[in-house]
């Protein structure tokens, strides 16, 4: 809708699609959409092979919550006043997007077992082997 909104409505010489920090915006967008949906379908893969996936649901969950409430908060802002009025269901979205952080499980629940995970069998190899080590 905001796309489809920020090419028909025109401003400062021409549609506002065609600015560049909206460019910029709709790009970041596209690229946080395509990176929740890579985690999401690797998270889905894993679970479909009966393989542990519970960090990979954690992150999924987390940062799908967080890239949507962003890109409505940047849709509403593109289309301005339209963006909070009843026309466009914008501000509805809006409005129930911030249970995606607690209906799943709060952010800091996800945090913990994502933490969980990136530190199993840290230290467990010889990565700090060459590191010079002092005494207290």
């Amino acid at each position: 809708m905001a796309k489809a909104y920020t090419g028909e409505r025109r401003g400062f010489g021409g549609p506002l699609s065609e600015k560049r920090a909206i460019r910029h915006d709709v790009a970041e967008a596209e690229t946080r959409l395509h990176a929740v949906r890579t985690m999401v379908r690797d998270a889905a893969a894993r679970i479909d092979r009966d393989e542990e996936a519970r960090v990979q649901v954690a992150t999924s969950e987390t940062f799908a919550a967080n890239t949507v409430q962003e890109i409505v908060d940047t849709a509403l802002r593109l289309c301005g006043g339209n963006g909070i009025g009843k026309d466009l269901p914008i501000a509805d979205f809006y409005e129930s997007v911030r249970q995606f952080h607690v209906v799943d499980g709060a952010d800091e629940v996800h945090r913990r077992v994502i933490t969980r995970g990136a530190f199993e069998g840290a230290g467990e190899g010889d990565e700090l082997a060459n590191v010079t080590r002092h005494e207290e």
